[in-house]
């Protein structure tokens, strides 16, 4: 079985692309940072996505499972992947 995640947040960087803060739902206390850089053709449609980059956030949270569950089951624009 895979181990579902949600993207708790979403923002563009500075350096381009978007920077993700990335849950799991079997520990959401830990935070995963994502650089994912994507590129565009002339037509400003996305062609490809490059994940630049991976780690470890000092962040921590305060949810449990259950509540993040709860969460997702409360808030149908919330999404597991």
């Amino acid at each position: 079985m895979r181990d579902l995640f949600i993207i708790y947040d979403i923002s563009p960087y500075l350096f381009g692309g978007v920077w993700i803060l990335i849950g799991f739902v079997e520990n959401p206390k830990l935070v995963f940072e994502a650089w994912v850089y994507s590129e565009v053709n002339n037509a400003n449609q996305v062609v490809s996505y490059e994940v630049r980059s991976v780690a470890l956030s000092e962040t921590i949270t305060d949810f449990t499972k259950e509540q993040l569950l709860q969460s997702i089951q409360a808030h149908p624009e919330l999404k597991l992947w």
